[in-house]
């Protein structure tokens, strides 16, 4: 009942309602441009997110609107910043209808900013908490190779490739006899 009449209270705030007009207005500007080649309107939207979910934090946008500040955020390269709103979500929203993309998201960050460890012991987390999720199976086959150096992984994919076109010439000539 408390939940609800928060809920009602923020829904008829005019604060509330301005703000997301400024945000929708916003997220529309930045879609017509390049992210990175915006960088200021696209910090200013990431500031209104916060600034809406500090206001409202029991706001059902609450956790969507820090998703949305940490994909902005990785973008413009600040993946720090994007780790934080998602471990913000983890931590006050554990409820949240995405909360495995959560997860999984905090692992890619990491990965992206080289800090491989971090990234391997986040895709780990994601594994052990959400095994069937949609990404999971990918995520599996790919921890092995995270760190890996691209060069040392383009040789590893040239041998699977010449290994598989071996196997299907075996395959080839067996079939043919």
């Amino acid at each position: 009942l408390c939940a609800s009449l928060v809920l009602v209270s923020s829904a008829c705030n005019p604060d509330r309602n301005k703000l997301i007009e400024t945000i929708n207005q916003e997220q529309a500007d930045l879609l017509m441009t390049d992210i990175t080649a915006d960088d200021e309107k696209a910090q200013n939207l990431v500031k209104h997110f916060i600034e809406f979910v500090d206001a409202f934090p029991n706001d059902s946008l609450a956790p969507q609107y820090l998703m949305h500040a940490a994909e902005f955020s990785s973008q413009m390269g600040n993946t720090d910043e994007a780790i934080e709103y998602l471990d913000r979500i983890i931590s006050d929203y554990e409820n949240y209808e995405d909360i495995a993309l959560c997860y999984f998201l905090k692992g890619h960050f990491y990965d992206i900013d080289e800090r491989y460890d971090d990234a391997i012991l986040a895709y780990k987390t994601y594994l052990n908490l959400f095994p069937d999720h949609y990404l999971a199976e990918s995520t599996r086959k790919m921890l092995p190779y995270v760190g890996m150096p691209s060069e040392e992984l383009l040789e590893l994919v040239q041998e699977q490739a010449n290994a598989n076109e071996m196997n299907n010439k075996t395959a080839e000539k067996t079939s043919k006899q």
